[in-house]
């Protein structure tokens, strides 16, 4: 590797469309590069602000010229850059599965993807930028554009849903995740902070409906439209993703509107107590629903996952574990290379 990578502006946008690396016939260019490399340290900033100092890390001055602290022999540029490779290898490992299994993405992928440009121009406009082209020049690096970042995202999503697509077909059973657990106890520990006791957590989805007034005929109207709405989702597709629909477009719990009225990791004791009791009844099993009466109103429920905190963290660790054993192994089927000294990296501000 080189000792630096970051070029003036005008050398990097000469270099923008420069190959740096190949995995399975699929290139990076320099410019969807600065992109990885920008959202990671865009990431850092976010997640530690003030605090970057304490990692050692100083943005008034080059990257190239300071050391990691966590490796030896590696500057903040070349940890950031080797990461930001590593995670468009990941995703296009992903994108390729997809393609080779023909796997059909959500049609609101593509429209979220159709939409971005437009997003992306308003949000620059409030920020004081002539449109979405120089807003993302300015937040990932001259060598980037607007095209370049929605080629980005679609890799991204793309990604992202083939994953989940993945870690939900991983379908471990009790006895090999509760090895996992005896075998990983510390690990998980230190990363969730659990001990195998029982401790029930669930996943919840809900819509609230309110009464207009505080009244018994009220009520009544309110639980007849609670009713009906149920009754709604079990004629139709009576899905957990057709309930979240419905909970989008009725709930009036600001709080979950926008999750299609989602609550994970609830405890018992977080929630309202007949909504509390709805949820961790002992018979209680994933596509329960039912109708709850709270102090708010009535809660149409759709009961979607519970366990106790231990299994539910072996569970989501092993399931993760599994996807990323299998996107490393098709990671080298693909054969990644990467060709250093075609890299060139642009500066970016964070003033």
């Amino acid at each position: 590797m080189k000792t630096s990578y970051t070029a003036p502006d005008f050398l990097a946008k000469l270099s923008a469309d420069t190959v740096v690396a190949n995995l399975g016939g699929k290139e990076l260019t320099n410019g969807m590069l600065q992109l990885y490399y920008g959202r990671l340290l865009s990431d850092l900033v976010e997640e530690y602000g003030d605090y970057l100092s304490y990692l050692g890390l100083d943005l008034t001055k080059p990257l190239g010229q300071q050391p990691f602290p966590y490796a030896e022999d590696m500057t903040w540029e070349q940890y950031l850059l080797t990461m930001a490779i590593d995670a468009w290898a990941q995703q296009q490992t992903l994108v390729n599965l997809a393609e080779e299994e023909d796997f059909q993405y959500p049609q609101g992928l593509q429209t979220y993807l159709d939409g971005l440009k437009a997003t992306l121009d308003a949000q620059a406009v409030q920020y004081g930028f002539k449109d979405g082209n120089e807003l993302v020049q300015k937040e990932m690096g001259a060598s980037t554009d607007l095209e370049l970042y929605k080629h980005y995202s679609e890799i991204y999503n793309k990604g992202l849903e083939y994953y989940s697509k993945l870690y939900e077909s991983m379908e471990p059973d009790a006895t090999q995740v509760e090895k996992y657990f005896d075998e990983h106890a510390e690990e998980l520990q230190e990363q969730y902070n659990v001990t195998k006791v029982e401790k029930p957590v669930i996943d919840v989805r809900h819509i609230l409906l309110v009464p207009q007034v505080d009244t018994e005929e009220s009520k009544a109207v309110c639980l007849k439209r609670a009713e009906e709405l149920l009754q709604q989702w079990k004629d139709g597709e009576a899905t957990e993703e057709s309930f979240a629909k419905l909970a989008s477009e009725h709930t009036e719990d600001p709080g979950s509107k926008n999750t299609g009225g989602l609550y994970e990791f609830v405890y018992q004791g977080d929630m309202t107590e007949a909504f509390d009791a709805w949820c961790f009844d002992a018979s209680r099993k994933p596509g329960d629903t039912g109708i709850v009466e709270t102090n708010y109103g009535y809660h149409i429920m759709y009961f979607v996952y519970g366990a106790d905190e231990w299994y539910r963290a072996a569970y989501q660790s092993m399931c993760s574990a599994m996807c990323n054993e299998m996107i490393a192994t098709a990671s080298k089927r693909y054969d990644l290379q990467v060709f250093y000294p075609q890299i060139v990296l642009s500066q970016i501000d964070f003033e």
